[in-house]
């Protein structure tokens, strides 16, 4: 799941509520600005939060801060940032996520602070993968509206509150690797605190092509499988399920330059396979039921195809094969094995793989 934002709410305050129930693992992040440090942040979910960074100037009389949650529990929330002011020369953002990390999502962070110039919290370390959240915030002491560079998107600003003190928030979205900051411009002078932290997505953001140039790619274990592969190459190696279930879904495209695929395993399938084809090699699928289902193109220039197992089965496929041992489908040069579309298998040994 990509990262979205699913709510924010923010107050002058020591604390504020969701607008809507949370949902169960999402990540929920606060950015707070207060006059004395914060000694810790609690919800009303039960939540357990932690703090990424922290900021403070003119002697601790200013302090910005950013707290996240992992993984959060589901239901109404209310968020508190407990501090020896209370409710006083307190400012408060809270966003809630989805598709955020569960475990440890914060990446990097970065802080500064400084009486003159425009904020900036300075550059965080190169961030680890390329989907990752920003979340930004600027405090100052004289109530200045802020105006963001990056992160891009401004959610909160409490400048126009009547408080003697403002804080903004933003946050982003970003695709690449690199370093980030929390950057803007103020509309007048004023003491500012700057701080950014970054946040994982889920997965890494999902790999929809796994390949290898001159290698193997092996996947291995009690019930491996390679789901929604889209693409699954390798230009000079070979790509091999080793399992008790072991099976290929979805995998749309399987290919290989010049080596070997094969599935092995007690139930050994291919699923939804559209092409599967091999220039200078073989094609192999062993296992107690081996059987490559809907398979419409299958072919080999010059190489070998093959089905071992005790029920090996080629099916969806114009013809189907005496099942015996060690049933080898030759070196069809170019072999096409039906163009069917659109059909189902009937009575295919896994069920109906018909859309």
């Amino acid at each position: 799941m990509a990262l979205a934002r699913v709510q924010d709410a923010g107050a002058v305050s020591n604390a504020v509520a969701y607008g809507s129930n949370n949902t169960a693992g999402n990540l929920l992040v606060a950015v707070i600005q207060v006059s004395a440090d914060v000694t810790g942040v609690t919800d009303t979910a039960g939540n357990t939060w932690q703090k990424a960074v922290e900021e403070e100037n003119g002697g601790g009389a200013n302090y910005l801060e950013i707290w996240y949650v992992p993984n959060c529990a589901s239901g109404a929330n209310t968020v508190t940032a407990a501090n020896s002011f209370g409710s006083s020369f307190c400012h408060i953002w809270v966003a809630e996520y989805s598709g955020a990390d569960t475990s440890s999502p914060l990446d990097q962070t970065a802080s500064d602070q400084n009486t003159t110039g425009d904020p900036d919290s300075g550059a965080t370390s190169t961030t680890t993968q390329a989907n990752e959240l920003l979340v930004g915030g600027i405090a100052n002491n004289g109530a200045r509206t802020a105006t963001w560079t990056e992160p891009d998107t401004e959610q909160y600003d409490d400048a126009s509150a009547g408080a003697s003190r403002a804080l903004s928030a933003a946050d982003e979205i970003v695709g690449s690797t690199g370093t980030y900051s929390a950057t803007g411009t103020l509309s007048g002078s004023a003491d500012w605190l700057a701080a950014v932290a970054t946040f994982l997505e889920a997965g890494g953001g999902g790999a929809y092509t796994l390949t290898a140039d001159a290698g193997s790619l092996t996947l291995a274990g009690q019930t491996a499988g390679l789901l929604y592969g889209y693409t699954l190459g390798a230009g000079a190696g070979s790509l091999t399920l080793a399992a008790q279930d072991a099976s290929l879904e979805q995998g749309y495209v399987v290919t290989a330059g010049a080596g070997s695929l094969s599935i092995a395993g007690q139930d050994a399938t291919l699923l939804r396979g559209y092409p599967l084809s091999a220039e200078a090699g073989s094609l192999t699928i062993t296992g107690q039921t081996a059987a490559l289902l809907y398979g419409h193109v299958l072919g080999a220039a010059p190489g070998t195809l093959s089905l071992s197992g005790q029920d090996a089965t080629l099916e969806y496929s114009g013809f189907t094969a005496a099942p015996f041992p060690g049933a080898t489908f030759g070196s069809t040069r170019g072999g096409n094995f039906g163009s069917t579309r659109g059909s189902h298998f009937g009575s295919a040994r896994r069920g109906t793989f018909g859309r």
